[in-house]
């Protein structure tokens, strides 16, 4: 009886199935397959575990017909085996399904059981990732003991295939030579002291699920293959899913035992790698910043700074001493060398002084009848000899300065080049050196850049909205031992960071400038990695995160011209990427690339109206803004019929007709082309609210055109056409919220409604006015007051 399976809660009934043969080959892979489809599908936001429940009760209903073939099969024959290992895994599956939903109470007890059983026997990465789901649950139920059981079980099960894979590999190379296997160290014995062996704490018995009891293991390290019909729910490459599942654990054990307060176990699974160390390191950063707890987001990203300076540091110190060996090889080249020079000297003045005796005997050679010529060589043969002796010195002198600076230091910035001395070391000093991967480096450089936007972001909503900034983590008396860096140099002190307290936010606009200036540099550097070509969501994620920092730093000035230029800079950034990647692959990022595009144009609009710049610089603005609103709802139209912009026909229409529209929004002419389907959730409130702005916007252009401050010119027909597209929007504003009831939008409607009214009144007195021009009348001033409005 302990070997039964709990009762599956929820379990449909098992459905007839003639013969586990005609089950395994048609309704089970069929099912599995749209399991994993389920598994696999991107959760929707207000339903997120829809999928995973309906994986969940497939695999329930599949496990109780298992169950019924295993049991009709009757004991001991290979169906009934088949189909009670079958039920088995797919109770496992279920419960894996279940963790990663809000029903942790049913999901574990599944899991559970199915690893207590001594005999059922797991592909590793199944193993694996059982035994990693476990232990990252009862980490998230602060027990951290019962956490440490399960990993340390995986770690276990892990160290035991590969020991099984060496002992084969040994007896596969003996059979292959002729030789008998060898009985120590090999089989199961050899199993277990290769489990003992790499087990954490010694003397400790292997836990439970650790060994060959707990894991298939087969000739190639990774588990014998799975049955066929599992082959739905197996990864496409089992060994590349064994080591992530096992690079899964070493971070779990990592967390773990520095919950435990056994900090150096820890930095001991943390260390196994200073890329992963880094990225996790990060990912805590990336924790901390969006609970607002700023002190401890810029604690984790120094402790990041400081393992790459210590690994620069060790690298340069032995290139130093390389360095020092090749100084000390060259000296000892150079002595050698003149060693050889000054016999070869002292050999040649032999020589010549054999040739001065010569000469003086009155022999007959080269310097016969010459008695100074003797005298000529000598002298020739020692200023040659000292030129030699004095280049050796300078060359010793020179090698001897190498070796005590080998590496030439660069020259000191002025004090001209201090600011651009702080930018570089930003980028340089805090990213550079460590032997980090690309991606890794520029992920460094995101979380510092985000560091400071997002408390630009914090001080904005302080400042200027009074939203109270919560930090997850308010002092340093709050932050547990286990979360520190202490034993890592050159960290600084908890309490000797900035960000403690109202720190980290700032209340006026050089603060904020500061920040921006701390932020974008960095960002900007991410995106030397990102590229566009190959990484589009990380490019445009990071460009509309370098956007938001314009748009904040724009909230906090309060000189509208300096404001406008920043917001300019917002269209800069984003505007390259509008159809610079699919649409189609990237919907998502297309729209709000666009969106983006035309809240920058917005803003950029209202600020050069309220500098006094001239009037046609603000309609420019305006109806570019317009354009883009226009642009995101058009991306919307075969999901959702909106409205396109009017044409003079369409114009003309909706002004025969105006009076037509009934209050409980039944379509009219001035909406034809939008009737009001409802929209996707997702994109319902951006579409309102870009066609409410797009219809302001054409208004306002056509208002600024038509004879507004400064000139600007334009007016006429441009204004007439552009208020009539105006007219449309917002009528499509007011109708659709009203049929669908949007609360939210109340204010909106309401504006729209009235606006659009109001451009009635004016094109009807625009009419009247030309009617009388045409007539001999005195309309100027009547077409001038009715553009003005």
């Amino acid at each position: 009886m302990a070997d039964q399976p709990p009762p599956d809660q929820g379990a449909a009934e098992a459905p007839e199935a003639t013969s586990w043969a005609a089950f395994e080959a048609g309704e089970l892979r069929e099912s599995l397959s749209r399991v994993r489809q389920l598994l696999d599908a991107e959760a929707h936001p207000s339903a997120p575990y829809a999928e995973r429940y309906a994986a969940a009760d497939a695999l329930s209903a599949l496990a109780a017909t298992a169950a019924s073939l295993a049991a009709r099969a009757g004991p001991g024959s290979p169906d009934a085996e088949a189909a009670a290992a079958c039920a088995e895994r797919l109770r496992l599956e279920r419960g894996l399904a279940l963790l990663r939903t809000d029903l942790l109470g049913e999901g574990e007890p599944l899991v559970a059981a199915a690893l207590a059983r001594p005999a059922a026997r797991w592909p590793l990465h199944v193993a694996l990732r059982a035994r990693n789901a476990l232990g990252a649950l009862w980490c998230d139920r602060d027990d951290a003991a019962a956490a440490l059981r399960h990993l340390q079980a995986a770690e276990g099960a892990y160290a035991a295939a590969r020991a099984a894979a060496a002992a084969a590999a040994v007896d596969a190379a003996a059979a292959a030579a002729g030789a008998a296997p060898a009985a120590p160290g090999g089989g199961e014995a050899g199993l277990a002291e290769g489990v003992a062996a790499l087990r954490v704490g010694e003397g400790e018995e292997p836990p439970a699920g650790a060994g060959a009891g707990g894991v298939q293991t087969g000739g190639g390290g990774g588990g014998t293959e799975e049955p066929a019909w599992a082959s739905a729910l197996a990864p496409a490459d089992a060994a590349a899913a064994e080591e992530e599942e096992f690079t899964q654990t070493l971070f779990f054990l990592a967390q773990v035992h520095a919950l435990l307060g056994d900090r150096a176990a820890s930095a001991a699974y943390s260390a196994l790698d200073a890329n992963e160390w880094v990225q996790n390191a990060l990912q805590l950063s990336g924790f901390y910043v969006e609970r607002s707890s700023f002190a401890m987001a810029r604690y984790c990203l120094e402790a990041v700074r400081a393992l790459l300076e210590a690994r620069r540091a060790a690298g340069e110190g032995q290139g130093a001493a390389e360095g020092q060996r090749a100084g000390e090889r060259e000296r000892a080249h150079g002595a050698a060398e003149g060693q050889r020079q000054e016999e070869g000297d002292e050999q040649q003045q032999r020589q010549t002084a054999e040739a001065g005796a010569e000469a003086e005997a009155g022999g007959e050679g080269e310097a016969g009848g010459r008695p100074d010529a003797a005298a000529d060589v000598a002298e020739a043969a020692e200023a040659d000899s000292d030129a030699r002796a004095a280049r050796r010195r300078t060359d010793q002198r020179d090698a001897a300065a190498a070796a005590a600076s080998p590496r030439a230091a660069a020259p000191p910035a002025s004090a001209a080049d201090a600011p651009a001395s702080a930018r570089a070391a930003a980028r340089e000093g805090l990213l550079s050196g460590g032997g980090l991967d690309a991606d890794v480096a520029a992920n460094v450089a995101l979380a510092w850049g985000k560091l400071f936007l997002y408390r630009l972001v914090a001080s904005h909503g302080a400042a200027l909205a009074g939203r109270a900034v919560e930090a997850g983590v308010a002092s340093p008396g709050g932050v547990p031992d286990a979360a520190r860096f202490d034993s890592l140099p050159g960290v600084p002190p908890l309490e000797a960071l900035p960000e403690w307290g109202g720190g980290a936010l700032v209340t006026e606009y050089e603060g904020a400038r500061a920040l921006a200036n701390a932020a974008l540099p960095l960002l900007s550097r991410a995106l030397e990695h990102y590229q566009l070509d190959g990484w589009v969501s990380e490019h445009v994620e990071t460009q509309l995160e370098i956007s938001n920092v314009y748009r904040l730093l724009a909230d906090f000035d309060g000189d509208p011209r300096r404001r406008a230029a920043t917001q300019l800079s917002r269209t800069r950034v984003m505007g390259p990427l509008v159809g610079a990647f699919s649409a189609e692959h990237y919907p998502g990022l297309s729209k709000s690339v666009v969106l983006e595009n035309a809240n920058a144009w917005r803003e950029v609009a209202a600020a050069r109206e309220d500098s006094g710049a001239p009037a046609g610089q603000a309609a420019a603005a305006a109806r570019e803004a317009a354009a883009h609103y226009q642009l995101f709802l058009a991306s919307l139209r075969p999901h959702g019929p909106i409205p396109a912009g009017g044409d003079a026909k369409r114009a003309a229409a909706a002004a025969a007709a105006r009076a037509a529209a009934a209050a409980d929004c039944s379509p009219s002419p001035a909406s034809e082309g939008a009737p009001l389907d409802r929209l996707d959730p997702g994109d319902e409130p951006h579409a309102v609210r870009a066609a409410f702005h797009a219809g302001c916007l054409l208004h306002t252009a056509a208002r600024l055109d038509g004879g507004g401050r400064g000139g600007g010119g334009g007016g006429g027909a441009a204004a007439r056409g552009g208020g009539a597209t105006a007219q449309e929007l917002l009528r499509w504003v007011g109708a659709y919220a009203k049929k669908w009831g949007l609360d939210e939008f109340e204010e909106e409607a309401a504006l729209a409604d009235e606006l659009a009214g109001l451009l009635d009144q004016r094109d009807l007195l625009l009419e009247q006015a030309r009617g009388q021009a045409g007539a001999g009348g005195g309309g100027a001033a009547a077409a001038a007051a009715a553009r003005g409005r």
